[in-house]
């Protein structure tokens, strides 16, 4: 990003690969706007100005963070996995995190979780009307080959259940788990949606 070029060989680059700009989304680290931030506007600028979107990430750990969203223009806003991690045991952390998702709310930013792993968490920012979340708890990084196998050719019904509907099936077994549900009966409707999902009995479009 430091060459004063970036924004041209990103467009070039889309042109080859015939891809729409808005198909692109860069993210950009607080370390990386320390560095020189009249580049680092000047790059941002151009970038968006060729439809492509920006993100800072790992918002709320550097020293500026606040400032930065004032300084720049940008698409989305990641919070940093260090205030997702122990949500369920330190409040401090749930208060921190609602009131970034609030922040990013407030300016027109999608909002994207990171570091989701356990459902509690998937349930907590759902609750907060977080954009997306990000974490092991929807799928782990896959290799350009996996990726094309199980969502290109649709070759692994596991990988096509993380992507599209888990999260659906999650939030419905939250809801009966807060209805005292026993866990039991949970289990059984968890697996059971799973089964007929797989085998298209099963439409959760509303």
């Amino acid at each position: 990003m430091r060459n004063p070029r970036f924004s041209e060989h990103i467009a070039d680059l889309l042109t080859l690969y015939q891809l729409p700009p808005t198909a692109l989304e860069l993210e950009i680290t607080e370390g990386m706007l320390m560095q020189d931030e009249h580049i680092a506007h000047n790059a941002i600028q151009k970038l968006q100005e060729l439809g492509i979107r920006i993100s800072l990430d790992d918002f709320g750990t550097g020293y500026s963070s606040l400032s930065y969203l004032q300084k720049y223009s940008f698409d989305t806003l990641k919070v940093d996995r260090c205030f997702i991690n122990k949500l369920e045991e330190n409040e401090q952390d749930r208060e921190l995190t609602k009131a970034i998702i609030a922040i990013g709310k407030k300016l027109n930013l999608a909002v994207i979780a990171e570091g989701v792993e356990t459902l509690e968490q998937d349930a907590f920012i759902r609750h907060e009307e977080c954009d997306l979340g990000q974490g092991y708890l929807y799928g782990k990084p896959i290799t350009a080959q996996e990726f094309e196998q199980a969502f290109i050719h649709k070759k692994s019904i596991k990988f096509i259940l993380n992507a599209l509907f888990i999260s659906r099936i999650k939030t419905d077994c939250t809801m009966l788990r807060e209805l005292s549900f026993p866990q039991n009966v949970i289990t059984h409707i968890w697996i059971d949606m799973c089964w007929r999902l797989m085998f298209g009995t099963i439409n959760f479009r509303r």
